[in-house]
């Protein structure tokens, strides 16, 4: 089984390593975003075959090892930084990303469009982290010093 773990940078970088291979930490995948901004948030699926990371752009590139392409796809709709990012527990092809406005969309990986976009009710502070419940019914993110529950 392989086992990956994936690193991102300011320089708009996206390694990801090969942890199984003795030799030395083989790069197998290196993606420098088209205009080198920051990468500020990544997390790969649960079955680790789909890895998303968003960009200070708001933009968010999703590859997939399954098929084996060296190009991450690009999907837009935030307009600022994307803060953080999460895979649902319950449907493999379901993530959601959080905005430093607070703003939180949730996408279907499959269809390649957004499923439902939550915002605040409050712009105070910065969205910082997000995640699903275990049952993946619901999504937790912060914004400042609130707690949201979608």
């Amino acid at each position: 089984k392989k086992v990956y773990v994936a690193s991102e940078g300011r320089d708009g970088c996206v390694k990801v390593w090969n942890l199984r291979i003795k030799e030395e930490q083989k790069i197998v995948y290196e993606h420098t975003s088209p205009r080198k901004v920051d990468v500020t948030a990544l997390t790969f699926n649960h079955d680790g075959t789909k890895l998303i990371y968003g960009l200070q752009t708001g933009e968010v590139l999703v590859w997939d090892f399954n098929n084996r392409s060296t190009q991450a796809q690009i999907w837009h709709n935030h307009d600022v930084e994307i803060a953080g990012m999460s895979f649902s527990p319950s449907s493999p092809d379901t993530f959601a990303t959080l905005a430093r406005s607070g703003t939180v969309i949730v996408w279907d990986f499959e269809t390649k469009t957004n499923t439902n976009i939550l915002k605040p009710s409050s712009r105070e502070g910065n969205g910082q982290d997000i995640c699903f419940t275990a049952d993946g019914r619901r999504i937790i993110s912060t914004l400042g010093d609130c707690i949201y529950i979608w």
